[in-house]
């Protein structure tokens, strides 16, 4: 089954955490001091990319500091790299997927990094993680072993994504556990690490979702984007079957930024509360009126009905949904 609670909001951060923090490659160190004014070009595309949070323009900036300085300079490799996480960036698409092409693109312009630089430790970790949603785990953790023994510090959350992916939920909790001690004054960082515990928690046997909720909310706060607030808005509703606090999460992420996943959660809430409420004579006027804001962001599709169906909290709504109306596509 996949994750409602996790879509989109993890992968927004999969790449952006790819950023360096408080250290700096000896790669990046040499092109700094070589080239003070392209690396500053390089050096500003790389905070764009790790804080677009979805803002498509702002990849697309990153990307054009980036190609001034790879047509003056063929051969600057720390350029290359953030071409590749742009690239990546671009292809991510809802339930934790990534465009094949995009991931296509990254391996690319990585290795055309590690042409110029082969010691290039931060690439070689990028490498790793383009394998890793190729679903080459093994390629992928040869990589990230050899980016940490080379000195880069980053490796732990993605050996707890590797972990995720392997089904190895308890592993997965311990290496993001430390990921997330280590990283937590980085909240792009912190946020990555996050991310796999929650997925961890999530896939360990057991009623998991007060210790899901924490860390949701803690995300949250640490990076307070329209991802984080959907993917709250999610955990209320589906895990929860809380439709109020839904709505209300909904609505802060939809004022933050206009999305699609965001109007889905949104309209998703309203069609649970609908439920809830309309065999109450009392509140049918309230029911209706849920019924019409829900139609009006997103219509009933099957989509959206297996949805609820997935999960016990609300199942009783996509059933009554498929009894009113018959579902789009």
């Amino acid at each position: 089954m996949k994750s409602l609670i996790l879509i989109t909001v993890v992968v927004k951060f999969l790449i952006s955490s790819f950023c360096q923090a408080h250290w700096i490659s000896e790669v990046d160190k040499k092109y700094q001091q070589r080239s003070p004014a392209q690396y500053a070009k390089v050096a500003k595309a790389k905070d764009l990319i790790t804080n677009s949070n979805g803002n498509t323009p702002q990849i697309y900036e990153a990307i054009e500091l980036l190609t001034v300085v790879t047509k003056k300079y063929p051969k600057f490799a720390p350029a290359y790299l953030q071409l590749g996480r742009a690239a990546s960036t671009l292809g991510i698409m809802p339930y934790n997927m990534h465009d094949k092409d995009s991931q296509l693109s990254l391996e690319q312009f990585v290795l055309k990094a590690l042409e110029i630089e082969p010691n290039y430790e931060y690439a070689i970790a990028l490498l790793g993680y383009a394998k890793m949603n190729q679903g080459k785990l093994d390629e992928a953790e040869k990589y990230f072993m050899q980016a940490a023994k080379m000195g880069y510090p980053y490796t732990k959350t993605r050996l707890a994504q590797l972990s995720n992916k392997r089904g190895e939920s308890k592993k997965a909790l311990e290496f993001a556990l430390e990921a997330y001690e280590q990283d937590k004054t980085t909240p792009n960082l912190a946020a990555s690490a996050i991310n796999e515990i929650v997925l961890a928690y999530e896939c360990l046997p057991g009623d998991n979702a007060p210790e899901e909720e924490k860390w949701i909310e803690k995300r949250r706060e640490i990076v307070p984007s329209a991802w984080n607030w959907q993917a709250h808005a999610s955990f209320r509703l589906y895990r929860l079957g809380d439709y109020e606090k839904s709505i209300e999460y909904g609505k802060k992420a939809l004022s933050i930024m206009n999305f699609g996943m965001g109007q889905y959660t949104l309209a998703a809430a309203y069609y649970k509360k609908w439920n809830d409420l309309k065999d109450k004579p009392a509140r049918s006027d309230e029911a209706n009126e849920a019924f019409k804001i829900a139609s009006a962001i997103h219509p009933i599709t099957r989509d959206m009905i297996q949805d609820f169906m997935n999960f016990q909290a609300t199942k009783s709504t996509g059933e009554a949904l498929l009894k009113r109306t018959p579902p789009g596509p």
